[in-house]
């Protein structure tokens, strides 16, 4: 256990980064976690409105560079040609994702929007008609030429984006969405909109009016490769349309920008560091940051400064001591955007203005000059005027307050957290505390800060948790949270279980550790845990610890295997999207199952009928666009005769607390389950006991 200290408040406010590891992308996962705990933001988080550094930035190089390159129009008769060639590959995409809705052909109906963006990019906006075909015909090779026209209710448009080469013209980029078409630009050039900004490259065109995550794609095919799930932070900094994949999904970590402004002493002269550019000026590095933590300044300028501390004989520790000495003195201020990044298709998803002062030359003060890595020369020049109003970023935070707000705000986060697992974990043995008096403590000092002066007794929250997996082999988990988790530090989560060898618990925790270290984003995270743990297979003896893609089980069915009747109970941070509800409703159809949709925010969706058809409708629903889905609890029964379908058909439900709401009364689900037999399932999916609201 560890004890507070005065001295722990120093040692904690000198290393920074405890104050500056909580980031928008941060807060946002927090919001979309399983059960609802409220967010609760650092009180002297610095900011700073975009607006005004834009202005603070504009003579010192533009804070977002754009293009200004329009394509070359294709005539009709060509563009046509060329989509009609890509047809069959653009059915194949729909498809992938959507054969239930669209299992006609589509045909090119306009092309609306043609345009060359250079010798072998080309844009097209489009839009399609259903045919009388059957898609998967076409596809695999009969001719489209005996099709007719057949109407649709949901008329798909496209834009398109291909690569091409000598004869050939392949999609490399595409969204397809209903309605899509009064969305297209009419006066603009889909070249440029479609132009990455200062840079020679392309992305697939989203029109802004749709940018939304909450607007659903038929479609969607950014360019390039998508980045590696379990890398821990995203190479991704171009947003959802990136060249290399999905941008904010959350499970690819943050998009993020920094300003990068150091400062230092030299006699009486102070300096800035500067992009040496062609004409002279100042301009301040911008960088796109894959580790905001360990690298604030982007992985060129580590490089750069690594090499530079080298040139000066310094050992390989005395180089990581000057790093560690200016990453620790770094401040980092967010600047507030005008609207949400996360749910927009922004370039540039988070900005932050990271400032270092280095008045005694004490580490990056110390070097005259940088070497080149190859792609920017950085060095110092004389700040002026405009250079020394972006001193303000490099002067440190006020005392020691803000260490002590943020572990509150961890603190009130743990609070509420146990709290949510008491609900779920009722029986005694369920969930024990090691010290029962040390939660008095950390309710007492979230509700009076300087409590935690008064008191320097105070011990890390302890407990353990008992759990049975999906081979019914109990495990418990000893659990220790961390003061500054969960916005700075993951939980300390250890597995215990008699009944396995210490080869099979050891290669247990080695997956445990893998999946919290690739899943954890700074938001609670015990009930993601538990959940995994329920549903991870133990190692056998031949078995070596899997990968982080072992975090989801999956079912495989043996073709001799009895018939195994299940009910799946789904929860999804909200469904509102016509076109996954109307999705659901046939899927459930095709796949013989019954059950409901409750749409509204939050989203709950229940199946029931033979366990191959629900694994079925999971596994296809859970690869459209959700903000936050989960499968929530699993009822199974083998033997057929015990099995009753507890609903008649598969229906949507609508308990709106008043016309046209968003809003559901979940005191009338609550009863619809009662009245169906399955109201114990209500805990499940919200953790907390449910109440009809007639009562």
């Amino acid at each position: 256990m560890i004890s507070i200290t005065i001295n722990l408040f120093i040692i904690a406010f000198v290393n920074f980064q405890l104050c500056t590891c909580s980031t928008d992308n941060e807060n946002a996962a927090m919001k979309e976690m399983t059960f609802s705990v409220p967010i609760s933001m650092l009180q002297d988080e610095r900011e700073f409105d975009g607006k005004k550094l834009k202005k603070l930035l504009k003579p010192l190089g533009k804070l977002y560079n754009t293009s200004s390159d329009e394509g070359i129009p294709i005539n009709s008769t060509e563009a046509t040609l060329s989509v009609e060639k890509m047809m069959v590959e653009l059915n194949r995409l729909i498809q992938k994702e959507y054969s239930f809705l669209y299992k006609q052909y589509q045909k090119l109906k306009t092309v609306l929007q043609a345009e060359k963006c250079d010798s072998t990019t080309n844009v097209y906006a489009v839009t399609l008609q259903n045919t009388d075909c059957e898609s998967k015909l076409i596809i695999e090779g009969s001719p489209a030429t005996n099709c007719s026209d057949v109407a649709h209710h949901h008329p798909l448009s496209c834009s398109i984006l291909s690569k091409v080469a000598s004869a050939d013209e392949k999609i490399i980029g595409a969204y397809c969405s209903v309605g899509l078409e009064k969305s297209f630009p009419k006066k603009k050039s889909i070249c440029k909109l479609s132009r990455y900004p200062g840079e020679e490259k392309f992305k697939t065109f989203v029109p802004e009016e749709v940018s939304s995550w909450f607007h659903d794609a038929i479609v969607y095919v950014p360019t390039g490769n998508r980045p590696l799930s379990n890398s821990m932070h995203s190479n991704n900094y171009r947003g959802r349309q990136g060249i290399v994949g999905l941008g904010m999904l959350p499970h690819l970590g943050a998009v993020q920008m920094n300003v990068v402004t150091i400062f230092r002493k030299n006699g009486k002269t102070t300096e800035v560091l500067s992009l040496i550019n062609a004409n002279g000026s100042i301009e301040i590095p911008k960088v796109f940051v894959t580790n905001p933590i360990q690298k604030p300044f982007g992985d060129d300028i580590d490089h750069i400064l690594r090499e530079a501390f080298g040139t000066m004989k310094l050992s390989s520790s005395d180089i990581e001591d000057k790093l560690q000495k200016l990453y620790n003195a770094t401040i980092s201020t967010k600047v507030k955007h005008r609207a949400t990044p996360y749910d927009t298709d922004d370039a540039y998803v988070i900005t932050e203005v990271v400032g270092v002062l280095d008045e005694s030359k004490e580490h990056i003060g110390s070097i005259n000059t940088f070497p080149s890595d190859g792609k920017f020369q950085i060095g110092w020049k004389e700040a002026d005027k405009s250079a020394l109003r972006l001193k303000r970023f490099a002067k440190p935070p006020k005392g020691l307050f803000l260490f002590i707000m943020s572990c509150k705000d961890c603190f009130k986060m743990q609070l509420e957290e146990i709290t949510v697992l008491r609900s779920m974990f009722r029986e005694p043995e369920e969930l024990t505390f090691d010290n029962v008096e040390n939660l008095n403590k950390l309710e007492a000092f979230v509700v009076n800060e300087t409590a935690l002066l008064e008191d320097t007794s105070l011990e890390s929250v302890s407990f353990s948790m008992k759990l049975k997996n999906e081979t019914n082999c109990t495990l418990v988990l000893s659990v220790e949270l961390p003061f500054t988790y969960p916005l700075c530090q993951p939980p300390l989560v250890v597995i215990g279980c008699s009944s396995l060898d210490c080869h099979k618990l050891d290669a247990l925790n080695v997956q445990l550790r893998q999946y919290i270290s690739s899943k954890f984003a700074q938001a609670p995270f015990l009930y993601d845990i538990a959940q995994w743990i329920c549903e991870t297979k133990v190692p056998t003896d031949d078995e070596s610890p899997v990968g982080e893609g072992s975090d989801v089980l999956e079912t495989s069915e043996q073709p001799n295997e009895s018939k195994v009747f299940c009910r799946y109970w789904i929860y999804s941070h909200h469904i509102y999207n016509k076109v996954k509800r109307r999705g659901m409703l046939e899927l459930a159809k095709q796949l013989d199952l019954t059950g409901f949709c409750l749409p509204g925010k939050p989203g709950v969706v229940c199946v029931e009928g033979d366990r191959r058809d629900c694994i079925q409708f999971w596994k296809q629903v859970r690869k459209w666009t959700w903000k936050k889905i989960s499968l929530k609890h699993v009822e199974e029964e083998e033997d057929s005769s015990l099995f009753v379908r507890k609903f008649g058909t598969f229906e949507e439900l609508n308990f709106a607390t008043q016309p046209g709401s968003r809003h559901m009364d979940f005191g009338l689900l609550y009863k619809f389950m009662v009245d169906h037999g399955c109201g114990d399932m209500f805990i499940f999916c919200f953790g907390m006991q449910g109440r009809d609201s007639n009562l």
